[in-house]
């Protein structure tokens, strides 16, 4: 069970062996992971754990408002940051970034001022990908490798590491 002790939460022994697996593959230069992890296990702690714990800024993706909001609530109760948000007519800070961004894909994949919105982003050491068998179309596979050539590590977590037409999700090219 998790427990909060003085602003310190302390993770079940899986939770802290998937931050920790993914906090030594950045330091080996690995740029993207894929965790798949089952229904109920906690994967929105788990990756808030490993943002509050990476030594930059983080980017977390999700696939739907609900999720966007879900995170963000994780971050700012779990963490001693506030998110960030960057969904519809949310706009993040550019000037004076939080360590933490909460995104919905929707958004970053839309124009504004006729650019992508995701290219007006940068420095981001880690990005994760929340519900990532659900982010496989070329616009975001090309999202994910244009964070990736600024120097982040993709980490994908998702409870259903497949997509439904059989391809596997590696064979995207990024997670």
């Amino acid at each position: 069970m998790l427990q909060f002790s003085e602003d310190v939460l302390t993770l079940r022994d899986y939770q802290e062996r998937t931050v920790q697996m993914h906090l030594d593959a950045m330091e080996l230069g690995i740029h993207s992971m894929l965790s798949g992890i089952f229904t109920g296990a906690g994967k929105t702690v788990i990756f808030v754990e490993l943002a509050r714990r990476c030594d930059g800024r983080t980017l977390i993706i999700c696939p739907m408002r609900e999720l966007v909001w879900q995170a963000v609530d994780k971050v700012n109760t779990l963490t001693s940051s506030t998110a960030d948000i960057e969904m519809a007519d949310y706009v993040a800070d550019r000037e004076w970034p939080a360590k933490i961004t909460v995104a919905s894909k929707q958004s970053l994949l839309s124009r504004r001022g006729g650019e992508l919105r995701y290219k007006s982003f940068d420095g981001f050491r880690l990005v994760i990908v929340d519900e990532a068998h659900t982010m496989c179309s070329e616009a975001v596979v090309q999202m994910l490798q244009f964070f990736v050539a600024g120097g982040a590590m993709v980490a994908g977590f998702t409870a259903t590491p497949f997509r439904t037409d059989g391809t596997p999700m590696m064979a995207e090219g990024v997670v």
